[in-house]
Formats: C-alpha cells, structure tokens, sequence
C-alpha cells in the first residue's frame, strides 16, 4: 500500500521583478544626479575662476593706463669741476664747472619739457679739523653762499611770451627761448642740456648747482622737478697754467 505524505512542499522564493528595477532604477537616477553635481562644480570653477582672471586683469589694464598716462621723466645728470689756472690774486684760481644732464620721456605719450633752469652758487671755506671729513648737504645751511651762475630755457613753439624767474640772489633772470634739453619728447625720446661757466674762488670753497625742471606747464598734469648737487673746489692741478694776471 502506498503512503502518501501530508506535508506540503514550500517554493523557493524569488525577488520580486519590479523591486529589482526599482533598485535599478534608483542606482541609475544616482549615477544622473552625481554627474550634473559635478558638472556644475565644475561649471562653478570655471566661471569662478574667469572672473577672478578677468577682475585681476581689469586691475593690470587699469595700473597700465594709469602709467601711461602719468608723466615719467627719468632725469640724469653730472657735476664736473676741474682747475684752470691760477688767479694771481690772494690765493683765488680760476675753475671750470660743466653740469650736464639727460631728460629721457619713461611714459607712453608726449610729454613736454616745458623750462629747465640751473643755478650755481659759491660758498667760502668751510672750517675743518685737519683730517675731517665735511658732510657738505649738512653744512651747506651753515655756509655763505654767493650767486656765480644762473640760466634758463623754455620750450619755444608753446611760450611765445617772455618767461623770467627769481635767482638766489633776488634778480630777474629772462628765460632764453628753445634750448637746454626744452622739447616735446615722444616715447622712449631724450634730450639734454648744460651749464657751462668759469668762476674763480679758493681750493675747498664748495659749490652747488640747483637745477629745475618743468613738464607739461599749464596743463592739468604739469610736474615739477628740483635737484641739489654739492662738490668742493679741487686743489691745485699742477698741470694747470699760470697765474692770470
């Protein structure tokens, strides 16, 4: 006789195919999601970064404009003392001073040179230990000074009025039309000018040259220039000639 079982058989169980896309589903709109985010970063950066790269360039432009636009004149000069000859009268010598001097246009645009003026003074002797060393810009207040040379240009085309300015000793000095490194200087251009004179003073008596000048005179921009240069009469030269009687 057969036996049959009461016992029911249980089916394995399976998953379930819309949970299984659902996950699917989910995994994939992550992946989606992950992907615009860091685009969008990386949209960000970009955009954040040209900005900044734009703004700091914007501040170069506006340095650079401000440049070319200033004046910028780069001024060189020279003192040059040297000993002629012998005076023949209470020790006196007779010297030759030669001041020289570039002006050179550092800026983008035409400048004018509007006026260069020089004036040169002579002091007495100092007193000085032997062995001392005289700092003469300190001591040049404490000096006597006398006026021994004084000149003046102004740019010819722009003024045609006389131009005149007061010298250390109080006179009137007629500015000469053109000359003296005066002009209109485009980019990158020079010109230059001198003082050239004779004095005559004792060995150790110092002399200072004041030199000014002026660019672009009655406009908005003018600049102003003034420069002190100080050095002392040399000794005798033994090569120098003799005695002017």
């Amino acid at each position: 006789m057969a036996v049959h079982s009461s016992a029911k058989m249980i089916p394995t169980r399976k998953s379930s195919p819309r949970r299984t896309e659902w996950l699917a589903a989910v995994v994939a709109l992550f992946q989606i999601g992950a992907t615009i985010a860091i685009g969008l970063w990386t949209i960000f950066l970009y955009v954040s970064f040209d900005a900044t790269e734009r703004r700091i360039q914007r501040q170069l432009d506006d340095i650079e404009l401000g440049v070319a636009e200033s004046t910028r004149l780069g001024i060189t000069h020279s003192l040059k003392i040297g000993d002629v000859a012998a005076l023949g009268v209470g020790g006196d010598r007779v010297y030759r001073v030669t001041f020289t001097y570039v002006i050179k246009n550092d800026s983008r645009k035409p400048v004018e040179v509007s006026y260069a003026v020089v004036h040169a003074s002579l002091s007495d002797i100092p007193e000085m230990a032997p062995g001392d060393v005289i700092d003469l810009k300190q001591r040049a207040g404490t000096l006597k000074w006398r006026d021994v040379h004084s000149q003046g240009h102004y740019y010819k085309p722009k003024w045609n009025d006389k131009r005149t300015v007061t010298t250390p000793a109080g006179t009137k000095l007629v500015l000469q039309k053109g000359g003296g490194g005066t002009a209109l200087l485009h980019a990158g251009e020079s010109s230059d000018g001198s003082a050239d004179f004779l004095i005559s003073g004792k060995p150790g008596a110092v002399v200072t040259i004041n030199a000014n000048f002026g660019s672009n005179c009655d406009e908005a921009d003018a600049e102003h220039w003034k420069t002190t240069l100080l050095d002392m009469l040399p000794q005798p030269d033994p090569d120098a000639q003799g005695p002017i009687q």
